[in-house]
């Protein structure tokens, strides 16, 4: 079975050959962004970084799953609260909820 096939049997408790293994969270962690090239804040808003990082999850910790979102902030952005995407240190945070970009 393929990584993928093995995490999506998994979530429907059929037989697998090994325990899957993943995250449905961050996996983000200054040591891999080094390893990757990749930084913050641009991991969270260019498309070609965000993949490169999220696919690390896959080629270097060797997880069945890829989850491409490294911070709670999404959502909070997309209906047009300021966010401060972060830095190498240090992960995004909402400005100021009142506020619109």
């Amino acid at each position: 079975m393929k990584p993928r096939d093995i995490f999506l049997a998994a979530l429907e408790r059929r037989p697998i050959p090994r325990p899957a293994t993943g995250s449905a969270t961050s996996i983000v962690t200054m040591d891999l962004l080094d390893k990757v090239g990749v930084s913050l804040p641009e991991a969270h808003l260019n498309a070609e970084k965000m993949a490169m990082l999220a696919g690390a999850g896959h080629s270097i910790l060797g997880f069945d799953n890829v989850m491409p979102l490294f911070s709670v902030w999404h959502e909070s952005a997309a209906q047009g609260c300021k966010v401060e995407w972060g830095g190498k240190s240090r992960m995004p945070d909402c400005c100021d909820p009142s506020s619109t970009l």
